[in-house]
């Protein structure tokens, strides 16, 4: 089956090549999916290479113009084409084999580079017994201090942000938008024309002020000269669920409640990221890709 065929063959394709064609990439990913929730073609981590790579698609077509309703309305029409497929016909074990062959191939690689429009999520899988950053973006090219993301230590994952130690500081908020007040992007800067007080020029699409959700840190870690402010796990599935060409605002607040410092995440393939983590979280050594 050719949808199979390009499906195997596109799992393991690095972003850069996976832009030439992510509508086929999308396509054969929705249907493999459909036929995996019906069927139950994939173990757990084969599914979550899966889920890593549909999101990757996704993301490459939304930054590229395509809408989301759209995106959604597709994968369902491949959902139903699924729909009378038989789990034991030819075709259905045609693409659970091509892709699982494609997936031993893709598991062998440790580090990945989930690129968005402006900033990249550097995925890595950890190692056991080795403290990392293991899904991170650097609000601030060029500065690696300021680091948000995943961190990873004694086979616990905690989302956080990671700054310099200063003694001032008492804890952190995430701010995002709320889509249950705000369900669309919004776009003051009418796509850059203008500058909007408080963000950067890079970003478009920062949470409205009539519709901001706020996540305050959980927990405060002091590890030498970084510290670390730990949100919530619910966080996690928040982020996951907003646009990736949207952004979040990381607020540090000192001692007596003022805000001392500010930043931006790109949302971007987060969500990505945080699926090709779940594929493998704990692997012997192998060869780097992105």
């Amino acid at each position: 089956m050719r949808a199979a065929a390009a499906l195997a063959a596109l799992l393991a394709t690095t972003a850069p090549a996976l832009a030439q064609d992510a509508r086929t990439a999308f396509d054969g990913r929705s249907l493999a999916r459909a036929l995996d929730d019906r069927c139950g073609l994939y173990n757990a981590p084969e599914r979550a290479a899966l889920d890593a790579a549909w999101l990757q698609a996704r993301g490459i077509l939304i930054r590229g113009g395509a809408d989301p309703h759209d995106l959604t309305a597709r994968a369902a029409g491949f959902a139903r084409r699924a729909q009378p497929m038989p789990c034991d016909s030819a075709d259905a074990q045609s693409i659970a084999l091509d892709v699982a062959a494609a997936f031993e191939n893709w598991l062998r690689v440790r580090e990945m580079d989930f690129p968005g429009s402006e900033r990249v999520w550097l995925a890595a899988r950890p190692y056991p017994g080795y403290p990392a950053w293991t899904l991170s973006q650097y609000p601030v090219p060029g500065d690696p201090a300021h680091i948000f993301g995943f961190f990873h230590e004694d086979g616990e994952r905690e989302l956080a942000f990671g700054l310099p130690a200063a003694p001032g500081l008492s804890t952190a908020r995430l701010v995002m938008r709320d889509i249950t007040r705000e369900a669309e992007l919004t776009d003051p800067s009418l796509g850059g024309l203008l500058r909007v007080s408080g963000r950067p020029d890079w970003v478009r699409h920062a949470p409205p002020a009539h519709a901001e959700a706020t996540v305050w840190a959980s927990d405060r870690i002091d590890a030498g000269d970084q510290m670390r402010f730990v949100f919530p796990e619910r966080t996690i599935g928040a982020l996951s669920g907003l646009d990736p060409r949207e952004t979040v605002r990381i607020e540090a607040l000192d001692t007596r409640g003022r805000v001392a410092g500010t930043w931006f995440i790109e949302i971007g393939d987060f969500a990505a990221g945080t699926a090709f983590l779940a594929a493998g979280d704990t692997l012997p050594s192998g060869g780097t890709g992105g």
